[in-house]
């Protein structure tokens, strides 16, 4: 059983709100805690995702690599922020790579056990869906404005054939995405 301050801590992360405690201590039972050491890969760009986690505490950076090999940090996130969400909704691979910054604690939600509770219409399950689903337009909506920035900034470094490929995957392969 999860104490009463652990699970007021976890009722106040985004990706729990509006669960009642009866329901976050369920799903919560289902997680498995894990920690990791500072400078360590949670998960990697490209491997298949199996799961998604909730930081408890420490730091996460979100990096990704292009086909040339560079290494770009997408977002630095701390306690209660969630990774492996997008897997989880879309399927197949990560997309990025996790990679702590300091000792980490996390709760890992393995997909099968979570669509199990999702197939035998757990309530809170849909509330954490729903939950991911506003986390993930907070960030669509903080891209489009970095990315309104990038096509409006006369000094920007990034080159037009940058741009181009960003509003084709936003416009193009997004609705293309929407339609499967």
């Amino acid at each position: 059983m999860t104490e009463t301050s652990d699970l007021a801590i976890l009722a106040g992360m985004p990706i729990f709100a509006e669960l009642p405690e009866a329901e976050l201590e369920m799903l919560v039972e289902q997680a498995t805690r894990e920690h990791f050491d500072a400078r360590a890969d949670v998960f990697t760009q490209g491997a298949e995702a199996d799961s998604f986690l909730v930081l408890l505490a420490g730091g996460v950076d979100v990096l990704t690599h292009s086909t040339q090999g560079v290494e770009r940090l997408l977002a630095h996130l701390g306690s209660g922020a969630v990774l492996g969400e997008t897997s989880f909704l879309t399927g197949g691979t990560h997309s990025a790579t996790a990679r702590t910054t300091e000792p980490t604690d996390v709760l890992r939600f393995g997909y099968a056990r979570f669509n199990r509770l999702r197939e035998a219409n757990a309530i809170a399950v849909y509330r954490v869906i729903y939950n991911m689903a506003r986390i993930l337009a907070s960030r669509l909506r903080a891209a489009d404005v970095d990315l309104a920035e990038l096509c409006n900034d006369s000094q920007s470094t990034v080159a037009e054939d940058d741009l181009d490929r960003l509003r084709r995957i936003f416009f193009t392969e997004w609705g293309t995405a929407s339609r499967r």
